[in-house]
Order: C-alpha cells, then sequence, then structure tokens
C-alpha cells in the first residue's frame, strides 16, 4: 500500500502527467466509479476495505493502456477510454487490473525484480531513498508474467459474473487490436501477449461459469466517449 502511494503521489507532483481534473470531469470520474464500485460489490476481495482503490484518469490519447499500482491505486488512460467500444469492455480491462493488485502481481513482481531490502529502503525513506527513481520506474514499467496474466484474467470474468456486465468484456479489447493493422496494432500486441489464447480463455471462462450478464451498455459508452475531456 505504500508503494502504490508513492507512486500516486508521484505521478499526481509530475510534469509528465496530465491529471484530468475530477471538478472540471465529474461525469468521466462517476462514470468510472460507478463500474469500479460495481466490480468491488461482486468480486470476491479479500482486500476490498483495505486498498484504496482511487481513480485518476491520465489525459493522453495516444496511450492505450490501464493499470492498478499495489494497494489499489487505478490509472486509466484516455486513450484506451476512447479506444474501447462499450462499457462492458471497460468494466472487463478494469477488472483485470483490479486483480493484479488484489492479487497482489505487481508487489511480488517487484519483490522479485529488486529484492526486499531495497523495497523497505524505498518505502520508509520515500524520496529521501537512494533507490526512488529505479523503483518508481520499475513500478510504471511492470510487466507481468504470463501466469499472472492469466490468473488477472480470470479474476475479471469472476468479478463481473455475477454482474448484467458481459463478463467475458475484456476479450473485446483483444478481440479490436486483433483486427487492426499498422504500427499501433504491433505495439499492443507486443505488450499483451497471446491476444488469441486469452480471448479464447475469456469466453471459455464465462461458459464454465455459467455467467448469464449479456449487457454490454454500448450507448452510454459512446455519450461518455462524446464528452470534451479537459
Amino acid at each position: 500500500m505504500k508503494m502504490g502511494q508513492q507512486l500516486y503521489d508521484e505521478i499526481h507532483s509530475s510534469n509528465e502527467y496530465e491529471i484530468v481534473s475530477k471538478i472540471e470531469n465529474p461525469k468521466v470520474y462517476d462514470y468510472i466509479e460507478n463500474i469500479k464500485q460495481t466490480i468491488l460489490a461482486n468480486g470476491s476481495f479479500r482486500y476490498k476495505d483495505k486498498f484504496e482503490w482511487k481513480i485518476t484518469v491520465l489525459n493522453d490519447d495516444n496511450t492505450i493502456n490501464a493499470f492498478c499500482a499495489p494497494g489499489g491505486y487505478i490509472f486509466i488512460y484516455t486513450g484506451i477510454l476512447k479506444y474501447l467500444d462499450n462499457e462492458a469492455e471497460l468494466a472487463g480491462v478494469l477488472a483485470h487490473e483490479m486483480g493484479h493488485a488484489e492479487r497482489r502481481h505487481g508487489t511480488r513482481q517487484m519483490t522479485k525484480t529488486y529484492g526486499i531490502k531495497m523495497l523497505l529502503d524505498f518505502i520508509f525513506r520515500g524520496e529521501n531513498s537512494q533507490y526512488f527513481k529505479q523503483v518508481i520506474g520499475g513500478l510504471l514499467s511492470l510487466r507481468y508474467s504470463r501466469a499472472y496474466e492469466r490468473e488477472a484474467d480470470e479474476c475479471s470474468v469472476n468479478y463481473l459474473c455475477n454482474t448484467s456486465y458481459q463478463s467475458d468484456g475484456a476479450a473485446g479489447f483483444f478481440e479490436k487490436i486483433m483486427k487492426e493493422d499498422g504500427a499501433r496494432s504491433e505495439e499492443l500486441l507486443s505488450t499483451h501477449p497471446d491476444p488469441a489464447e486469452r480471448i479464447n480463455n475469456f469466453h471459455s471462462l464465462k461458459e464454465e461459469l455459467n455467467c448469464r450478464g449479456a449487457q454490454n451498455f454500448a450507448e452510454c459508452y459512446r455519450a461518455i466517449k462524446k464528452l470534451k475531456i479537459r
């Protein structure tokens, strides 16, 4: 949780990131907040009341990404909001990222990479740590193992299974990537390995769990995408 807080503070104080204002864009934040609350209410979360689950929207249309730092600090780029086609896809992506935090994938990955001694120095000394920039950089460029990605995909379907959403909504993100041609598609595929396998796993798990949700709320999502974010 301390590690996620440090990253949150660094992003919000850095000139490298343009934070979308909650005050000036309440509809966008309320919309994502409602999806997040639906996920938390229906998923099996050990850290539901312990983690922050705090949302930050980053204004960057060229970055098609979202991530959830240790402790539940959620970051969503405007690029992925504009890239997705419906609310079920966003819910699926959000549930996947929350699954990474809930299963402590980031913490475990960072411990393997940097060792407990370096992380403790970072946590207790903050910006005064000699490892501050190194650990922050590691958190921002974190790449999960296939096993962690598979587990987060399973979390996504599980968390949405008892909702009205299509619980395999995240599959739509990968299906869209695979249909695209060009440099952007290649870049997305390089950061999201084995999309065909993952698409199949999303659909299979939905059937296995007998998830009945069928809504994607595409019309509501289109209205949000039309909003001018400032």
